[in-house]
């Protein structure tokens, strides 16, 4: 795992070392085991390692054997022993163990088409110095982040947005769309992010630069087809495919480990991973107190004690929690409102003392149909009801009209936010395989990889750690999501397909509690520990009033202070003036307007 950077000269000045320096360095996190730039006319590449495979010669960036193409790559591929072995078999010599190397000889023997032969999670930037082409490609789920921003005849691409500020310092004016998106879902979806001219590649996709020309390609989509099965023959295929993804996950040359809430989705991972692995699997679970409603440690240490691992215990309480919050903000590219990137932090860095790599349950509750709103879906689909309107996605937090109060002229109706679009247009694109199929992949295209994902990323590589995330191997993806929506969901059951899968493997306390979200209590603490930041951040704080109506923000806060729980509102409100706060210092964040929104 690692940080990626880069900038590539269209008509203007050659970049220099310096700026290229500056963009690694800001990355350290990322990557603190080594550090590597390259510099040719145009271009520069850095990166930034943390060491995983191959730790003593995998350095980047990488020339191929022939010397005509340049790599910097951050992730894993986890079929690259496969093809090794066959290129060598057909004379390919590899100077490397890593899996670097082999993204490389794929390209040059496939040329565009080596990215529909990897399989793992990625951001990459590859250069042919032949054909003067450079291509940045992410990989198929959206795992792995990849930023760009154009200006003054340049592009700047790095794995997080503040490397492209050292390149780009004046690209700080918001985007308005972006503000509305993130108080709509709690996250910025889509291709955007929250400065105006600073853009994500799409999962699933490269952007090819020649020249002047920039083309951006998409190389997988799943196909929306439905195949009929038989829940015991869908679990014996998924048997196989999932035993052969955490196969693939668990090949490393640093200790490994494996995140336990001690629910289902991270008790089955541990059965694979227990029955894949010759050492007993290390596991870290986080506490919030043994008489806890949000606590699951319990839970943990059965599935632990069951499979025999080196189990790892914190727990957490409002204090720790609570002061870490300063350094998250400090260091998130964007507003995220997800409360768990507390826990999910606190859980990685405790883990970064034990191994380098973990295993994470992310994907399985947005393919197996592990949300209590899925049952409306699956009720659907069981009449044969077709719905008009637009589906629900995730979780709401400001509607229109709520928004329209808070945003003021800044508003946009949700029906034209560019994010919206994008999940209408994956709603009709997998309809035909029924409403719940096509609900679980617009989620999976766009809550898990904008939040859970970005959350996951971010957070693991802020304690320098590489998560990883079996259920989204993409052969499981696309198996699933072809599957009848009552094989995962049920009137009375939900992730009924997975449940099928672990059913003797896992203890029944296990298989029969209630679902537990990773849940921290921020309704309680803005009543109480985080009242005083709020009044700091929010209310005495009047430089956000481009963007917030402060009356309405006070209206909100004394309700939920007279019992309403409006938590999750105000815990999004003081999250993204917390992040405005800190942008504003490093890199002097320019406003948006009600006339830059209008005049759109």
């Amino acid at each position: 795992m690692c940080g990626i950077a880069g900038i590539y000269s269209f008509d203007s000045s050659p970049p220099e070392n310096e700026q290229i320096s500056r963009m690694i360095q800001v990355l350290q996190h990322r990557g603190p085991d080594g550090q590597g730039i390259f510099l040719d006319g145009a271009l520069a590449l850095g990166h930034r390692r943390l060491s995983i495979i191959d730790l003593e010669c995998g350095a980047q960036p990488m020339t191929s054997a022939s010397g005509r193409a340049l790599i910097i790559f951050n992730g894993e591929i986890y079929n690259f022993l496969e093809w090794r072995r066959l290129l060598q078999g057909e004379g390919y010599r590899f100077k490397t163990n890593s899996d670097t190397e082999v993204i490389l000889a794929l390209y040059e023997k496939f040329g565009e088409g080596f990215l529909e032969r990897l399989e793992g999670m990625f951001a990459l930037a590859l250069w042919d110095c032949l054909e003067k082409k450079l291509i940045l490609a992410r990989d198929r789920i959206g795992i792995k982040p990849l930023y760009y921003a154009h200006d003054d005849g340049r592009i700047a691409f790095a794995s997080e947005i503040k490397a492209i500020h050292c390149v780009f310092p004046h690209l700080t004016e918001l985007n308005p769309d972006s503000v509305n998106s993130y108080f709509t879902r709690q996250y910025i979806g889509g291709e955007d992010t929250i400065f105006k001219k600073v853009k994500k590649v799409p999962p699933g996709s490269f952007i090819k630069l020649t020249n002047k020309q920039q083309t951006l390609k998409y190389y997988w989509q799943p196909r929306p087809l439905r195949v009929e099965s038989e829940i015991t023959d869908a679990a014996e295929e998924l048997d196989a495919r999932f035993d052969a993804a955490v196969k693939g996950h668990l090949i490393s040359d640093v200790p490994m480990g494996l995140f336990l809430s001690g629910g289902i989705d991270s008790g089955c991972l541990l059965a694979y991973a227990a029955a894949n692995s010759p050492e007993p699997i290390q596991t870290f679970s986080v506490g919030f107190g043994e008489e806890s409603e949000y606590s699951e440690t319990r839970y943990a240490r059965i599935l632990a004690k069951s499979f025999g691992s080196r189990h790892h215990e914190i727990q957490l309480g409002e204090k720790e929690m609570l002061a870490a919050l300063p350094h998250i903000i400090r260091n998130l590219d964007e507003p995220l409102a997800d409360y768990a990137i507390l826990p999910t932090y606190l859980m990685s860095r405790f883990a970064a003392e034990h191994v380098k790599v973990v295993l994470s349950g992310e994907g399985a509750d947005e393919i197996f149909g592990g949300y209590k709103r899925y049952h409306l879906y699956s009720f659907l689909d069981s009449f044969k009801i077709r719905r008009n309107g637009d589906l629900i996605y995730g979780p709401c937090l400001f509607k229109d009209n709520e928004r329209q109060q808070l945003l003021r002229d800044l508003f946009t109706p949700l029906a034209k936010l560019p994010a919206e679009q994008q999940m209408r247009t994956d709603k009709k694109h997998f309809a035909e395989a029924g409403q719940l199929n096509s609900v679980l992949y617009t989620d999976l295209r766009n809550w898990l990889v904008d939040d859970l994902l970005m959350k996951v990323d971010k957070m693991g590589m802020l304690a320098s750690i590489e998560a990883r995330v079996p259920y989204l191997d993409h052969h499981v993806v696309e198996f699933v999501l072809t599957l009848g929506g009552h094989l995962k969901v049920g009137w009375r059951a939900r992730k009924r397909l997975l449940k099928k899968l672990v059913a003797s493997r896992l203890p029944n306390e296990i298989l029969n509690r209630p679902k537990h979200g990773f849940t921290v209590p921020v309704a309680e603490w803005l009543r109480g520990p985080l009242l005083g930041t709020f009044h700091d951040a929010v209310m005495a704080n009047r430089s956000h009033s481009d963007w917030l109506d402060h009356n309405y923000v006070e209206r909100l806060l004394a309700e939920h202070r007279k019992g309403k729980n409006l938590g999750l509102k105000l815990w999004s409100i003081l999250i993204f003036c917390l992040w405005c706060q800190s942008a504003t210092a490093k890199t002097g964040l320019a406003s948006v307007s009600a006339s830059s929104n209008s005049n759109r």
